[in-house]
């Protein structure tokens, strides 16, 4: 039977208690003042942000009480929205990391699953088991107000919409019910050996992690911060963790949301042309699509590339001696998946990257291809240094990346004409 490992934040010093591990304010100052200056003061109606850790019992009303009797308390004004807003487990740790302080280590899932968040927007965590193991059934005990309840998920493939999905070979993303806590998990496993395994364990219990904002403050908030860290004020203070005087905020956006995948034709010639829309608010010079993958060779492509920097992954898709825009590109049921480059379309900037591509033998196809999966990779190239892939969100786990993968939904529709005509002249024959 298995264990189970899991990650979580260090433990907050009361129980419910709650940690600022940051607080900085939206203004801009003339000067930076020196080491002997007095606290400073903030002028009318500026900004105010703390990033919070919680217990994983606290509730943003009990954060909306504490600080705004810590504001009535000190005479300091909010003509703005006070609110607080759940935000991702990963990013705040990740981000406890670049401020100096230790992130706990990585568990390894030699000895049973590992259970950690994703750094998703919602709350989503992250199942890791042995590579070789598949998940057939998780079973996930949840705390409701009305009494403790276990839920089953069957998990489901790359591309489809689900609380459980399989991200690659034995990690699934998992979001769990929003209507309770998760305290325990059992989980039917099988290796590719048909040996049936059984883990469970309880649900790691982590901490809760908050953004509040102080719209409209006008005030000292070394006064509130103050205050309301005092155990003497408050039967749920607030402990503000010292930052470096000299950190400076901005900002600013990077990734850019992966195009849509246009709707591809197929003429009578067996001709398929393949439509993938450009980046908003980038300049691709090229796209890669690496096809046709089948639904398991999709997640052994994404374990080999998905993984490499910007730049490396160019240059592995040259050296897989890709299908360039001048030669000609032909997809049949004996060949291996390879990189083909699409081309832009008119306009400029264009709006998407297509070609044609030729399929050969599309009822072996259509038998060999349950389903047809895609890699798919936006590439800058400006011909003044080694061309790099442009970073992109991904559509499902909204992590940054630099390769996407897709399903192709025409294929379906191939498939059941040639089930329903299977000795039919093939178009072009």
């Amino acid at each position: 039977m298995s264990g189970l490992h899991h990650r979580t934040g260090p433990a907050v010093r009361a129980t419910i208690a709650a940690a600022v591990i940051l607080a900085c304010y939206a203004i801009a100052r003339p000067n930076r003042p020196g080491a002997d200056d007095p606290p400073a003061k903030l002028p009318a109606e500026t900004t105010v942000y703390l990033v919070l850790r919680t217990g994983p019992d606290v509730k943003p009303e009990t954060i909306e009480k504490v600080l705004n009797d810590g504001i009535k308390a000190t005479k300091c004004n909010l003509s703005g929205k006070l609110t607080v807003v759940p935000v991702s487990p990963a990013f705040v740790e990740e981000f406890e990391g670049l401020i100096g302080q230790t992130a706990p280590p990585a568990a390894s899932p030699k000895d049973g699953p590992v259970i950690r968040t994703l750094p998703s927007r919602e709350l989503m965590y992250e199942l890791v088991f042995q590579p070789t193991q598949v998940v057939k059934e998780l079973r996930v005990k949840y705390k409701g107000e009305a009494g403790d309840e276990m839920k089953k998920y069957a998990p489901v493939a790359f591309g489809q919409k689900g609380p459980l999905v399989m991200t690659s070979p034995g990690r699934y993303a998992f979001t769990p019910d929003g209507k309770g806590s998760p305290l325990a998990f059992e989980a039917d496993l099988t290796d590719l050996n048909g040996k049936a395994d059984v883990a469970k364990g309880e649900w790691p219990r982590g901490d809760r992690f908050y953004v509040v904002t102080l719209r409209g403050f006008s005030g000292d908030k070394d006064k509130l911060f103050q205050y309301v860290g005092d155990p003497a004020n408050s039967a749920n203070p607030i402990e503000i963790l010292p930052v470096s005087g000299d950190l400076t905020f901005a900002f600013a956006r990077l990734n850019s949301t992966a195009g849509r995948m246009e709707k591809d034709e197929l003429d009578e010639e067996n001709n398929l042309t393949i439509k993938v829309d450009t980046i908003q608010n980038r300049r691709p010079r090229r796209v890669w699509v690496y096809f046709p993958l089948t639904k398991e060779g999709v997640a052994e492509a994404v374990k080999k590339y998905g993984g490499l920097g910007s730049d490396k992954i160019c240059a592995e898709i040259r050296n897989a001696n890709p299908v360039w825009e001048k030669d000609e590109a032909t997809v049949g049921p004996e060949k291996p998946p390879q990189w083909i480059e699409l081309s832009p379309r008119a306009g400029n900037p264009p709006a998407e990257f297509a070609r044609k591509v030729k399929l050969t033998g599309l009822r072996e196809l259509a038998m060999k291809y349950e389903t047809v999966w895609m890699l798919i990779v936006w590439e800058f190239d400006n011909g003044t240094a080694p061309p790099e892939a442009i970073g992109v969100e991904h559509p499902m786990t909204k992590t940054p990346v630099f390769v996407v993968e897709r399903e192709k939904p025409w294929w379906n529709t191939i498939q059941k004409g040639i089930q329903k005509n299977p000795k039919a002249k093939e178009p072009g024959k």
